[in-house]
């Protein structure tokens, strides 16, 4: 297949193709990855949603649209939003730690309280994506404009590790990785009540139909599975351990609550507990391959979640 010599990618440029008659036929994600390989077909089909792609000038409906011979492709790479720069001692103040630093990925520990990215574009609080800025420049190039680098989330109220490419190759890599399921994140967690030893949590789950900022059991929402084992019993309580298969929003705390088991301090699901101000939750391991070599990290609860779950102990 002829293939024009690849472009560069940067925040607000415009790319145009031509297509050949050996590209005849070919879908239009393909076509742009093969023109932008550190970019995968998800990428794409976003840029489609914005309109930021367009075919002879006119609009483009699908990522699987089949080209024609002279059709004219304008690509166009969205700029990266403004945000005003974060002082050293305000970057400090977020107290992220970097765990492990790689060509092409970070993985960090997030601190809970700490938004991994901004939930929309009126937002004011700092962010993760705030602290990359300020520590990684060129990471404005990489993924989506509005949360560069960012390639999978934490909650607010979420403590643990995090990866983030450092690099477009590192975004499109982790992005496969997720779609394929081929990342292993587990979770520790402490619940009311006192869950079977072993299970697996296996329902949809979608907006809540009456409140909005909820998520809840919803039959016609995206499937969801949670694979858990219970490490201790407390007298009223359990420690956790989840392995989250598929990545939904609230996934964890949604599952167990929805069963009887809400979260120690869960506001959203449960009720609120004198002894942690947040979710009692902590994504303490990931493991995964990464150009064939094999990476895993672990990362202890922080000092919030330590102290509940010597609380329980205490209890028994």
């Amino acid at each position: 297949m002829r293939m024009e010599n690849k472009k560069i990618a940067t925040p607000g440029s415009e790319h145009t193709f031509t297509v050949h008659e050996q590209e005849e036929g070919i879908r239009l994600d393909l076509f742009l990855t093969q023109h932008f390989p550190d970019y995968s077909r998800n990428f794409f089909q976003t840029l489609i949603e914005q309109k930021k792609i367009t075919i002879n000038n006119g609009p483009v409906q699908k990522s699987g649209h089949r080209l024609k011979k002279n059709d004219i492709v304008l690509c166009v790479f969205p700029a990266v939003a403004q945000r005003s720069s974060l002082l050293t001692h305000e970057a400090e103040s977020l107290d992220v730690k970097i765990v492990f630093e790689h060509t092409d990925f970070l993985i960090i520990n997030k601190p809970a309280g700490l938004l991994t990215h901004k939930p929309h574009q009126h937002s004011t609080d700092r962010d993760l994506v705030d602290w990359l800025l300020h520590h990684y420049q060129t990471i404005e190039h990489v993924g989506y404009s509005e949360r560069p680098g960012i390639v999978h989330r934490l909650d607010k109220d979420t403590s643990g590790l995090l990866i983030v490419a450092l690099t477009p190759q590192g975004h499109n890599t982790f992005a496969q990785l997720f779609k394929n399921r081929l990342l292993k994140k587990e979770y520790l967690l402490l619940v009311q009540g006192h869950p079977e030893q072993k299970g697996v949590i296996d329902f949809p789950l979608g907006r809540h139909p009456a409140l909005r900022t909820k998520v809840a059991h919803v039959a016609t929402g995206r499937s969801a599975r949670t694979d858990f084992e219970v490490i201790e019993y407390f007298e009223k309580t359990s420690l956790v351990k989840a392995d989250l298969i598929t990545g939904r929003t609230h996934q964890i705390r949604v599952h167990f609550a929805t069963l009887g088991y809400p979260l120690i301090g869960d506001t959203v699901y449960g009720t609120a507990s004198p002894a942690i101000t947040r979710q009692a939750l902590h994504a303490y391991h990931l493991a995964f391959e990464y150009q064939g070599k094999p990476y895993s990290f672990t990362q202890k609860p922080p000092a919030d979640f330590q102290k509940v779950l010597d609380l329980q102990k205490k209890l028994q």
